[in-house]
């Protein structure tokens, strides 16, 4: 082979490479592209519509949650084991409308869309709503036994008709809250206090809760019972306190239950 057909050979090589490591490029470049396609497609927003209504169940074209919870071996209502209910009669007007209160406690508030649908909001578990209105009778949403706390797009059963009434199921069980206790220690000079002993006593039952203030002096008590009484106690080896320790009523978050500390010592007793 002359030096002029082995230059020939290698330049046909390398350009043949070159064209290879392009083709590959372009490939990956639309694998790539397909790729991120597809995860936008997967990340686009899903529309969830309410629950099937059951019109007019047992044949019944204005039930009662009384009448629901009279149908337990009816699987759709065997979740339903109160009467208790709130009746809106009439219907809200359009827009925004409620609070309206529950007995027991809880309320729903409500959202009229077109004279056509609604949604709503409750504080309080809703087992099923009722929707009444026109000719054709009712449709019953059914939700699953913990209840939901809202809904959108409910509707009566003929659009051609208004809304007469509303009915929201619910349980009688009391629906448990919690609420958190927290508050600071500093002393006269409202230096913070850290690694003090926080003791939260509930009454009616003697159980207690132990924690300790971090470096800003603050400590707090989470998932608390609400409508108890709890006594807070504070100790330190380096501290006293007046008082070391206060009784509260909790119904609410509470976020200010304060002490102020004295050096050992130091207290004078009739202090206030």
């Amino acid at each position: 082979m002359n030096h002029k057909t082995f230059f020939n050979f290698y330049v046909n090589i390398f350009l043949f490479g070159i064209i290879l490591l392009c083709l590959v490029g372009i490939s990956s470049t639309d694998v790539k592209a397909q790729s991120d396609d597809s995860s936008q497609i997967s990340s686009a927003p899903q529309t969830v519509a309410p629950p099937t209504p059951i019109l007019n169940p047992g044949g019944e074209k204005n039930p009662s949650c009384g009448y629901l919870n009279s149908r337990n071996s009816d699987p759709d209502f065997a979740h339903i084991t109160s009467d208790a209910e709130l009746k809106i009669d009439p219907p809200p007007p359009s827009g925004n409308s409620g609070p309206y209160n529950i007995t027991g406690g809880g309320s729903v508030s409500i959202q009229d869309n077109d004279k056509k649908t609604f949604d709503f909001t409750s504080t309080k578990k809703i087992t099923a709503v009722v929707v009444k209105g026109g000719n054709e009778g009712s449709n019953v949403y059914t939700y699953p036994p913990d209840g939901t706390n809202g809904d959108t797009r409910l509707r009566l059963p003929d659009l051609d008709n208004s809304i007469s009434h509303l009915t929201f199921c619910y349980s009688l069980a009391p629906t448990s809250a919690s609420a958190m206790l927290s508050g600071r220690i500093r002393d006269v000079n409202g230096k913070s206090i850290s690694r003090t002993t926080v003791t939260l006593t509930k009454l009616s039952t003697g159980e207690t809760l132990t924690t300790r203030t971090n470096l800003f002096g603050r400590y707090i008590f989470e998932d608390l019972a609400t409508a108890q009484d709890y006594l807070i106690t504070v100790n330190s080896r380096r501290y006293e306190f007046t008082p070391n320790s206060k009784v509260v009523n909790l119904n609410q978050d509470l976020t200010s239950t304060d002490f102020t500390a004295y050096p050992t010592g130091a207290l004078i007793q009739s202090y206030p």
